[in-house]
């Protein structure tokens, strides 16, 4: 799964503590307990940029806790009152290392205590973090401070709809590849919509992405979703707009036993081939409810769309938890849908065997188990035997396995239905000619983890596109500097393979980042000589 969890500090002044125990009041025989932020259990203040460390108790041992963190937005023109917002929402599991959905917990062990720390570029101003389990809370106001000098700073507008407040908004820079020691930085957008991000001189990851981390106004669509940007001193006019959606699609995510799923991430997708990389995200709030809106020129009568929640998390390797899916068939304008989806606990398996006329494939082949309405499981096969085994839901009865490649060899593709499990499945790929070809294309961009991974000294690369579009595979080191093209060329609908061949390079962590459109998506790699 793609997911980005926010994390933020504070400081504590005598009106948070008040307005913490109004908002957030404390209950006895909590089963959040000994909870601290930065060593305390009351207040904490803290620099942006800061090491910002939580730690607390759950019972029973391998419970998740709700995590909340809220903003005060200072009274405006349109707001009369001080007013907390709630700008993240995430769970964080006892013992729970991967991190989904939200933070690790870092001590990785199922011991009933929990524990992070990481360094967070906070926009400055006060906070109140609030954590719930079992139904019982306990919270922690703080207070964030300014960057003493600056290095870089971004800064620009975001307009918002009439009658909104723009003081509720945050926006946040990242670097690209995502998975480096620096912190993102949050900037407070004022009640015109100015914001400016502060950061320290560690521009490692370049290029960086800034975004609206927090959309109180949804389904209205924040456009551009992203900007992609270069780190070399300061950098204005950075805006964004926020306009009304022309149609929408509501929804719940809860796990199969009913419970809300907080923090999620949600996406909405357009099932054509026009080229164009038509998806909107949302995001689940403490109820487990997203708001996800659609520009009217994005609408075509009778083209369906699909919802879906990923939760794939290990080299496109379905883990515990299978991605929901729902279909909408068509979006009009004025259109409001409403759709339950539900993320399956893995229980079971279908196990068989990819074969290419008769033969192992002789490289690594993704398959999808897909309920269409419902679930998506995914797998490779082993590249010598063609052998593999999906992890399913038995609560979920058919599934079609479906293949997930592309070479300059053209191939006819079996379509075959398995249930929770099945062994012995053969899928028979045969080859075929260019006018004979069934493929089933890709529903949407993706990016695929190199195999094998760490290498030495090549490695295979495998991205996916759904419309026909320009696209752009670099390799970037850890101070994010370019290394190699890879691909930087127009691509028709499909999923490709390119070998990356690190011989000239020392050993060490590689980042790749693919751009079709406005799809960007960047995975880490290992060159271990």
């Amino acid at each position: 799964m793609k997911s980005r969890f926010l994390l933020r500090r504070w400081s504590l002044i005598p009106l948070l503590c008040f307005f913490a125990l109004v908002i957030f009041p404390m209950k006895s025989s909590a089963q959040i307990s000994n909870l601290k932020v930065n060593g305390s259990s009351t207040s904490f203040t803290v620099t942006s940029g800061d090491t910002v460390t939580w730690s607390y108790n759950v019972s029973p041992n391998g419970a998740s806790a709700t995590v909340e963190l809220w903003y005060l937005v200072e009274a405006n023109a349109i707001n009369s009152a001080n007013h907390y917002i709630l700008w993240q929402s995430f769970t964080q599991a006892d013992g729970d290392t991967n991190g989904n959905g939200g933070p690790p917990d870092m001590d990785g062990t199922v011991n009933g205590a929990v524990f992070f720390s990481s360094p967070i570029g906070l926009a400055p101003g006060p906070y109140i973090l609030k954590f719930t389990e079992g139904g019982v809370t306990d919270s922690v106001s703080g207070f964030v401070n300014h960057l003493s000098s600056p290095a870089h700073t971004i800064s620009g507008t975001v307009t918002v709809p009439s009658g909104k407040n723009p003081a509720d908004l945050l926006v946040q820079a990242e670097p690209s590849s995502g998975k480096n020691n620096n912190p993102f930085w949050v900037g407070h957008a004022d009640g015109n919509g100015n914001y400016t991000i502060e950061m320290d001189a560690d521009t490692a990851g370049n290029p960086w992405k800034v975004r609206v981390s927090n959309n109180p106004f949804a389904p209205a669509i924040v456009t551009p979703g992203e900007q992609d940007i270069i780190i070399n001193g300061n950098l204005s006019s950075i805006n964004f707009s926020i306009v009304a959606a022309a149609a929408q699609v509501d929804g719940t995510v809860k796990d199969e036993n009913g419970a809300a799923v907080v923090g999620q991430d949600v996406e909405l997708f357009r099932n054509d081939n026009s080229g164009s990389n038509i998806q909107y995200g949302g995001r689940t709030d403490v109820n487990g409810l997203f708001l996800i809106g659609a520009q009217s020129s994005d609408l075509i009568a009778g083209t369906a769309w699909t919802l879906q929640v990923y939760e794939q998390n290990n080299n496109g390797q379905t883990g515990s938890l299978l991605d929901a899916v729902a279909q909408v068939p068509s979006l009009a304008a004025g259109d409001s849908v409403f759709k339950h989806l539900v993320i399956y606990s893995v229980n079971s398996s279908i196990q068989g065997k990819v074969e290419i006329d008769g033969n192992a494939p002789g490289f690594p082949i993704q398959l999808m188990a897909q309920n269409q309405d419902t679930a998506q499981a995914s797998t490779w096969c082993d590249s010598g035997t063609g052998n593999f085994s999906i992890p399913v839901s038995n609560k979920i009865f058919n599934y079609r396995i479906v293949e997930n490649f592309q070479t300059t060899t053209q191939y006819n593709f079996p379509d075959v239905t398995a249930h929770p499990g099945d062994t012995g499945v053969i899928i028979n790929i045969t080859t075929t000619g260019v006018a004979d070809q069934q493929r089933v294309q890709p529903l949407k961009f993706s990016l695929g983890q190199n195999y094998p991974n760490p290498f030495n000294p090549s490695t295979s690369i495998q991205y996916s596109v759904a419309g026909s579009q320009n696209v752009v595979l670099k390799v970037y080191d850890v101070l994010g500097r370019e290394v190699a093209t890879l691909v930087n060329e127009r691509k028709a609908p499909g999923t490709y393979e390119v070998q990356f061949d690190g011989s000239k390079l020392g050993s060490g962590m590689y980042f790749y980042t693919v751009r079709a459109g406005s799809f960007t998506e960047s995975k880490q790699m290992i060159l271990l000589k």
